[in-house]
């Protein structure tokens, strides 16, 4: 297992490596995958949304007894359940099937990464090509007049708008 980002990439990858396959990657891929999950899983709150999917993943495999048809148990009850039962296996038994389970099923429903890895390979495969237009931009327009909250000036910011509005229209007539 090479490890890119972090550990916690590396033991996804070597427990999802049946998977690797599926998402349609070479061994060279990997690397780029390791890297690609590392940095999913830090900008995401990934550990909040494997402790939903944990939730489904437990119920499923009938650690969680969600009550008789009649006498139902109360969600709250439920979700404290597989919230201890999740925590004791983070803590306790981090390689645990159904924490895995949880994890791959965020990768693969919540975040799509196969479909993300393909659209990355797309892009990196492409040129880029950088234009400095002299006039702002219809998809920069509302950028440009976010950052001007930002700076400090005796003229309101609608005012500022305003200006910058008519000044583009006067461009284009």
């Amino acid at each position: 297992v090479v490890v890119v980002g972090g550990t916690r990439a590396a033991i996804l990858l070597k427990r999802c490596r049946r998977r690797r396959d599926m998402f349609g990657l070479s061994s060279k891929g990997v690397c780029m995958r390791l890297a690609q999950i590392e940095d999913l899983l830090a900008c995401v709150n990934a550990t909040e949304l494997a402790r939903r999917q944990f939730r489904e993943v437990a119920r499923v495999a009938g650690l969680i007894f969600s009550g008789y048809p009649r006498a139902k148990k109360a969600p709250r009850h439920i979700q404290a359940s597989s919230d201890l039962l999740f925590e004791v296996f983070q803590q306790y038994d981090s390689e645990n099937l159904l924490l895995h389970q949880s994890r791959c099923e965020v990768l693969d429903r919540h975040l799509e990464l196969k479909r993300l890895t393909k659209q990355l390979l797309l892009i990196q495969e492409q040129n880029i090509c950088i234009e400095k237009p002299d006039r702002l931009t219809p998809f920069s327009f509302p950028l440009w007049a976010d950052s001007l909250r930002a700076q400090i000036s005796s003229e309101k910011w609608e005012d500022r708008i305003r200006k910058m509005v008519s000044s583009l229209e006067g461009d284009v007539a």
